[in-house]
């Protein structure tokens, strides 16, 4: 393993037209909704969301859903 940092900063413009990306995000999501409780009562955050492909599939299911990612660029793509 590196302790080499990753900037995202970059990456961050394009992040989302990887289609593996994005499918795993949905398989995340699947896999969440298919073993955990999901209530629309919940307020949720999501701790390295990146560019929010796990969030937006999640947002629907629950009251609220906070980002939090460690890039700025990230956060605004």
């Amino acid at each position: 393993m590196t302790s080499e940092k990753r900037d995202f900063s970059q990456a961050a413009a394009t992040w989302d037209e990887n289609p593996g990306r994005v499918k795993l995000a949905r398989d995340i999501a699947d896999s969440m909704i298919k073993n955990l409780t999901i209530t629309s009562d919940m307020n949720v955050m999501d701790f390295g969301c990146g560019t929010g492909l796990l969030t937006v599939q999640l947002q629907p299911l629950v009251r609220s859903i906070t980002g939090v990612d460690s890039s700025p660029e990230c956060l605004m793509s």
